[in-house]
């Protein structure tokens, strides 16, 4: 995955160098992670993907047995599917991408996306795990401000150990993300949920088992500055080495969702 983060550090370079970085989108990103994952290791060129279905989205109703129909499967942007090569297994990766720019409000789009990542995960021995990253870059002040919001939703990105936007010589610590404040603490969190679990008018589909815990670790960073702009990326990993090791059934996650959605809606009607 380093290497995977190096293109996309060299791509942005090359934009900014030839003044087009406002031509900087989350297709740059992906793409230019898709080819250095095929870099890494062109014999696995068939198992590097983008777009890449999630495995539970034909999961049935938790209240009946409604599925999903057709239509455009939720995905994960880029993946490296579980493979074997040279008698070494490789579990995989999926990866979420955004690109953040100015009066853009994206907060809620990436507690959807670490919310995907925690269900794809699901419960395997951390050895076994497909491995989960989430990449986030764009302009300095979107990109700072939009952290601190993540923060105050539960979701503990951060660039430095201090939680400010400077560049130190230190990465930050790691963070722990728990997944039951996450959706009681702001609507945020329970909202993107509900969306992704929604399927036709007042079907949720049922959750995968997943951790109730994970840790966030910074895995690599990047600041460019030129002609009074700049610009970070960060690249972080959701792990459970080290974390509480408590399984969310499906079954549970369901009854907690249908808790929270039964309370919520009773709010609205007083």
């Amino acid at each position: 995955m380093q290497r995977g983060f190096l293109k996309v550090e060299a791509t942005l370079l090359g934009k900014i160098a030839t003044h087009e970085a406002r031509n900087i989108t989350e297709e740059t990103l992906r793409d230019a992670l898709f080819q250095g994952l095929l870099d890494t290791e062109p014999a696995r060129q068939n198992h590097v993907k983008t777009e890449d279905p999630i495995s539970w989205h034909d999961n049935q109703c938790f209240s009946c047995t409604a599925r999903p129909g057709a239509g455009r499967k939720k995905s994960h942007d880029v993946a490296v599917l579980p493979h074997t090569l040279q008698g070494v297994a490789n579990p995989g990766l999926f990866c979420e991408v955004k690109w953040l720019k100015k009066h853009q409000h994206r907060e809620g789009e990436i507690v959807s996306d670490v919310l995907r990542l925690t269900l794809s995960r699901g419960c395997a021995p951390e050895g076994d795990a497909i491995r989960t990253y989430l990449l986030v870059g764009g302009e300095s002040k979107p990109f700072g401000q939009t952290l601190k919001k993540l923060q105050g939703a539960g979701v503990n990105l951060r660039w430095s150990p201090a939680g400010n936007q400077s560049s130190p010589d230190t990465m930050p610590a790691d963070k722990q993300l728990i997944i039951q404040s996450l959706l009681h603490r702001a609507n945020i969190g329970f909202e993107e949920f509900r969306t992704l679990m929604l399927f036709g008018r007042k079907h949720y589909r049922l959750p995968p088992d997943i951790w109730r815990h994970m840790k966030i670790i910074v895995r690599a960073r990047w600041l460019q500055t030129n002609s009074g702009r700049s610009w970070r990326m960060a690249l972080w990993e959701f792990s459970h080495w080290g974390v509480k090791k408590k399984r969310w059934s499906g079954a549970e996650l369901a009854r907690k969702f249908r808790g929270l959605h039964q309370r919520r809606r009773r709010r609205r009607t007083v």
